[in-house]
């Protein structure tokens, strides 16, 4: 560790605006409304050099940015990730798995396996086998006796570090996000796990990121640092759920969450770990613009219709997708029918609906959690309680397509890489680099970023159909 880092007030600088509140986020029983004023703080950092590496494949970070959008992460709004990238490889066809959700596309990018594969489909759904709807956001609902844990069935790239030896870390706005520790047989892959409620916050999405990334980079500072460490940033996604994706407030939180990523960056280098490190920054979903709003359930909704017809509905979940769960499943056919009918689908704002088959053909179809039919809107419709500017969800390019960047040692310098890959190779990749067993991942590395890799695109069977 330099003496920069044991100079106390360069520490304190550095780890202003999220550090001190410590173990104080880590559940939530916390009160989180006092932490807001401090996370506004901008204090003077040492300079990030965002500068070529000389070390080898030891570390690894990696940055979920809530909303995706690359044509938005500019040298004017993301000088930090741009230069990353000129640095390292740019992944220009990067996309998510349908359904384009947060949660299953970031256990997906830390198994490196398909959404059947991993048993998870969205943060919300039905689960057949415990004939209940399971919640994993803010208002977390489980069968008794039940964790997160046990609903994932592939093992994570936690779980291969800590069988390694390796010092784990995950930062999320969710407790329900342990998930990431992989499977309960596998035992806990993450050692330091981080999910303050961020319901429970009482600031703006920019303060509790600031109070995140705090957490961030008090874990690297620690003088045991994480070798693997995470970390999910939320404030470009509410931005433009609020006030549209190419909206002032957009650019505002993107070059926020860039300025948070560049103290990152200076706090690595404090550490002494830079040149060792693999920085990926990457997104868990797009975000559609969405003028008109269909009301999720109640008068106007699919689910009333449907009802009101005889086909009875015991779970759906919407966004700008609508996954319908019925509860005889032998009226799939009956309902497909009757909403198919021109006369119904243009009140219901329906483009297409995807039976169980397709969903199987795009793997996304976990037992006992598939939907008996997705209904795909026509774009730019949402299915919600009220209006909002964008949402995800759905199988559009703006809810697929993110930005991919990796940098670091290991990784090519200066390319660009334009074949089609999926986030879900992120994991293959780092276990590759860092020389850890992953061998439940079914997705390639990223070998097309790699030193000793050659361009390897993601297979066909992973890549969504309209």
């Amino acid at each position: 560790m330099s003496d920069m880092l044991s100079h106390p007030i360069h520490r304190r600088r550095l780890l202003q605006g999220g550090f001190a509140f410590g173990a104080a986020v880590l559940g939530r029983s916390t009160s989180l409304s006092g932490l807001a004023e401090n996370a506004t703080a901008t204090p003077e950092l040492p300079t990030a050099v965002i500068r070529a590496v000389t070390g080898t494949p030891k570390h690894a970070l990696v940055i979920f940015i809530d909303g995706g959008h690359p044509e938005l992460y500019t040298p004017e709004h993301a000088p930090t990730i741009t230069a990353l990238g000129k640095l390292g490889t740019i992944f220009t066809a990067a996309s998510v798995g349908f359904p384009s959700d947060s949660m299953s596309n970031i256990v997906g990018a830390f198994t490196g396996a398909t959404f059947t594969e991993n048993g998870l489909l969205y943060d919300y759904f039905y689960d057949r086998k415990f004939g209940q709807t399971i919640q994993l956001d803010e208002t977390p609902k489980l069968p008794d006796g039940v964790k997160p844990t046990d609903l994932i069935l592939k093992p994570t790239l936690f779980q291969a570090a800590r069988a390694k030896g390796l010092r784990t870390a995950f930062i999320s706005k969710h407790p329900a996000y342990s998930i990431l520790n992989g499977p309960t047989a596998g035992g806990p892959g993450i050692d330091d796990f981080r999910g303050p409620e961020i319901a429970d916050w009482k600031g703006t999405q920019s303060e509790y990121d600031a109070m995140t990334f705090g957490l961030l980079r008090e874990q690297i500072l620690s003088g045991t640092p994480p070798d693997i460490m995470g970390l999910y940033a939320l404030a470009p996604s509410g931005a433009m759920k609020t006030s549209g994706v190419d909206s002032a407030d957009t650019v505002t939180a993107i070059k926020f969450i860039d300025d948070q990523i560049a103290q990152t960056i200076a706090a690595l280098q404090i550490a002494g770990s830079y040149d060792d490190t693999v920085i990926v920054i990457t997104a868990d979903h797009g975000n559609t613009p969405t003028p008109k709003w269909i009301p999720q359930e109640g008068t106007g909704s699919i689910s009333a219709f449907l009802e009101m017809n005889g086909i009875p509905v015991v779970h759906v979940t919407p966004d700008d997708l609508y996954m319908v769960y019925l509860k005889d499943e032998s009226q799939t056919n009956a309902a497909i029918d009757l909403l198919s009918k021109p006369e119904n689908r243009t009140p219901f704002g329906i483009d297409h609906i995807l039976t169980q088959d397709d969903l199987k053909s795009m793997d996304a179809a976990p037992v006992d959690r598939t939907p008996d039919f997705v209904v795909v809107p026509t774009e730019g419709i949402v299915y919600a309680k009220k209006a909002k500017a964008a949402e995800h969800g759905g199988i559009t390019a703006a809810d697929l397509q993110v930005p991919l960047v990796l940098a670091g040692p290991g990784v090519k310098a200066g390319a660009v890489v334009a074949d089609p890959v999926r986030i879900q190779q992120i994991a293959p990749t780092l276990a590759a680099l860092l020389g850890l067993g992953l061998p439940t991942a079914t997705f390639p590395p990223l070998a097309g970023g790699m030193v000793n890799g050659v361009a390897t695109p993601a297979a066909p069977r992973a890549t969504p159909v309209a």
